[in-house]
């Protein structure tokens, strides 16, 4: 399922078939929607959502609806005529539970009077990150205070980007591939962390969870470290660089003075 003809599937590539769908949408009949409480695995409202449905089918002129399902009883809907509820309902709980695949067409008449077409930006800035290359796979990045950090793996950075581009898409419309082809480009070819960096490991923070805190403390136990009032400081070698690339964000990467300071990318990674 990774792979096409052409090769294996890319983020952009995968993009792009979305939105030649998006451009030229099947129209679907009219059907019926039938809202129910129940706890099933295919259930349309369990429990945990009922109250949040109820909100949106008041919102939407659909009060007896709401009335309904809160007191366990089954409410239709109509997909045209109901349309504004129903994608309202389709925001909080998943479509699939509420539009049932036995009522989606396999084939249908394309309509892209309904399609979602906009005219592609004639320019616009692409915002390339500053980076540090680790080791074959971990790369630092900037956070929005110049600080370093290892961000990961060069697909999961790419894959993190991918999920907070549909703001800058929006606003400007056939931008997707050049921002996430910019990207990849400098995760590739990003140079080695210098010599001399060092690793603070904040071990001490509150926020820290249970498991970064075994962590921590195995990692103490294990590799020479300078205690700091914060955590740790450890300087990165073969034997301790997989366990600091885990920290992710409860770390910093301090890097020599003799380094030049490269402006960090707010728009990219906070």
């Amino acid at each position: 399922m990774l792979q096409i003809r052409s090769g294996n599937v890319t983020p952009e590539g995968y993009i792009a078939g979305w939105m030649k769908e998006l451009a030229s949408p099947m129209r679907m009949p009219d059907c019926n929607i039938t809202l129910q409480v129940s706890e099933s695995l295919y259930a349309s409202v369990r429990g945990a959502n009922v109250e949040a449905a109820c909100a949106i089918l008041h919102d939407n002129g659909q009060a007896a609806a709401a009335k309904a399902i809160r007191a366990g009883d089954q409410a239709t809907l109509s997909l045209h005529h109901d349309a504004i509820a129903v994608a309202g309902l389709c925001v909080t709980i998943a479509p699939w539970r509420i539009i049932g695949s036995h009522t989606v067409p396999l084939y249908g008449e394309r309509d892209p009077s309904l399609g979602y077409n906009p005219k592609p930006a004639a320019g616009f800035d692409v915002a390339r990150p500053a980076a540090f290359k680790v080791d074959d796979h971990n790369r630092l990045l900037q956070r929005v205070d110049g600080s370093w950090f290892c961000a990961g793996w060069q697909h999961s950075i790419v894959g993190s980007f991918v999920v907070k581009l549909w703001e800058a898409e929006r606003k400007e419309p056939g931008s997707f591939r050049r921002r996430i082809r910019a990207l990849r480009e400098v995760l590739k070819t990003a140079e080695m962390v210098p010599a001399g960096a060092k690793v603070v490991v904040f071990a001490q923070a509150p926020s820290l969870s249970e498991h970064r805190r075994r962590a921590c403390n195995d990692f103490v136990k294990k590799f020479p470290v300078q205690m700091t009032p914060e955590g740790f400081e450890a300087v990165p070698s073969v034997d301790n660089l997989y366990y600091l690339c885990e920290f992710r964000d409860d770390a910093t990467w301090v890097l020599p003075s003799s380094v030049e300071p490269k402006p960090a990318q707010a728009s990219l990674f906070a």
